[in-house]
């Protein structure tokens, strides 16, 4: 590829890829404003004050995500391993970008326009299903799904050019 399709890919990745983690943070930011709600909702039937029980939080609903793949009336035990399989989810999300990030900002991939435009790709899919999981609620079961189609991928072309540059000391652009 030439010169120019280096001067669209490599702004389009840092966009695509910050947007995408973005999305995923506040995915994950979701789950972690419901236990604050479930935690102050439980806690306000008890008469003795708990500190820092006032605090608010101003974001939606996303436990719904974790409820709609159980049945009606779930048990602790359900719904906590549910949680336990999103959270794991957002976890190996979370270690994808990092591995992305670090190959990127490090300067290991961001010439290679291949590399750049399988990114990009990715992680626009990967933005997309992840603000629809949000919007409409989807099971959180399908967290995994989003995770192996978009973030897997990318770490797995992340790693390969991480071992190429650092440990068989290939070139894989300039002379």
């Amino acid at each position: 590829m030439t010169a120019n399709t280096n001067v669209i890919l490599i702004p389009a990745r840092f966009f695509v890829t910050t947007l995408h983690f973005m999305a995923v943070l506040l995915a994950g930011q979701h789950m972690v404003c419901f236990e604050l709600r479930l935690n102050r909702f439980i806690f306000e039937s008890i008469p003795t004050p708990i500190p820092n029980s006032n605090t608010s939080c101003t974001c939606t609903d996303q436990d719904e995500n974790v409820y709609s793949g159980l049945k009606a009336y779930p048990s602790a035990e359900e719904y906590s391993a549910k949680k336990s399989t999103a959270t794991a989810a957002f976890i190996i999300a979370y270690i994808c970008f990092f591995l992305d990030f670090i190959s990127m900002l490090g300067g290991f991939s961001i010439f290679n326009a291949s590399v750049n435009f399988a990114n990009v790709f990715f992680h626009f899919i990967g933005g997309v299903f992840v603000s629809m999981y949000v919007r409409y609620t989807w099971q959180s079961s399908l967290l995994w799904t989003i995770v192996a189609i978009s973030n897997v991928p990318v770490a797995l072309v992340e790693t390969w050019t991480l071992l190429s540059v650092c440990v068989f000391k290939r070139r894989l652009f300039g002379r």
